[in-house]
């Protein structure tokens, strides 16, 4: 049962990596007074450092999330599976 919810959580984290590359993009970009569009790379500097292309490659990365939503939502089907199993078995005993 352990495996199972090791399991749900990758499947969950896994799926759901894009929007945490949106999230850092947007976080960076913020701090550092700079805008991220998909446009294209803007010119960003951090720390004397053009962090531009990086950040638009974070921010075009969640294109993924088409990809990889369906592994999130089997991901949180899992769990919800294991949870009325889990349910089922303590109202038995």
């Amino acid at each position: 049962m352990q495996r199972g919810w090791v399991l749900a959580g990758l499947m969950i984290v896994f799926g759901l990596l894009p929007v945490f590359g949106i999230a850092l993009a947007w976080a960076l970009a913020g701090v550092s007074g700079c805008t991220v569009t998909q446009n294209g790379a803007r010119p960003c500097v951090i720390l004397g450092l053009d962090w531009g292309r990086f950040l638009y490659a974070l921010f075009i990365s969640g294109w993924f999330l088409i990809l990889t939503a369906p592994i999130a939502l089997a991901g949180m089907a899992l769990g919800i599976w294991l949870a009325l199993v889990s349910l089922i078995r303590r109202a038995r005993d």
